[in-house]
């Protein structure tokens, strides 16, 4: 990703699984990127407690065609994918799963920041929320303390995603300013406690 990131190109991923460990895959100011899988038999597992992918002051990047497995031993801090201050981003016929106990609700796809035409389609998300803010955590040597971290989108449209998530599908549950078009259609939402 790194050899491509600024000149532009398609980074495709065979057959297999991929063990990241603990290490994020970080898209940091990546133009003209595709990362492309073979569908459920390209297989990325993460089992670390922050964010396995993350797109950040990126422009025109796509993720596509991939299962991306995340663990958590219930110190899961951060959504699975996050795209912050980016651009032209779309995360497309993905299935993408945080599994284990969770004490912090933490979303499958975190969005934050200012964001500007983010496509998200057709994927599976499997976690206690499908689609919601980012989520900043902060440790006070007494306690941990969430928050969410303000978002402002343009052109941001979630259509026919599955989502299984135990607690919500969508959730922009604090700082958030949606412009221009904003289109939520044709999603399933399965044993959601809210929509």
């Amino acid at each position: 990703i790194d050899q491509v990131k600024t000149i532009g190109g398609t980074v495709c991923l065979g057959v297999g699984i991929f063990n990241l460990a603990e290490k994020p895959v970080a898209i940091l100011g990546a133009k003209s990127l595709t990362v492309r899988g073979q569908g459920s038999a390209t297989i990325l597992t993460f089992v670390g407690a922050g964010t396995a992918i993350l797109i950040e002051r990126s422009t025109d990047v796509t993720i596509e065609r991939i299962a991306l497995l995340t663990a958590s031993r219930g110190n899961a801090t951060g959504p699975v994918v996050a795209v912050h201050n980016s651009s032209a981003v779309t995360l497309q016929r993905n299935a993408i799963a945080r599994v284990g106990v969770n004490e912090i609700a933490t979303a499958a796809i975190g969005l934050g920041g200012v964001l500007v035409g983010v496509l998200i389609r057709e994927n599976v998300l499997i976690a206690p929320i499908g689609v919601g803010q980012l989520t900043v955590v902060s440790d006070l040597n007494v306690a941990v303390v969430t928050r969410n971290s303000a978002v402002l989108t343009a052109d941001l449209v979630i259509q026919d995603n599955t989502f299984e998530c135990t607690l919500r599908g969508i959730n922009f549950d604090s700082v958030s300013i949606h412009g221009f078009q904003t289109r939520l259609t044709g999603n399933l939402l399965v044993g959601c406690a809210q929509a």
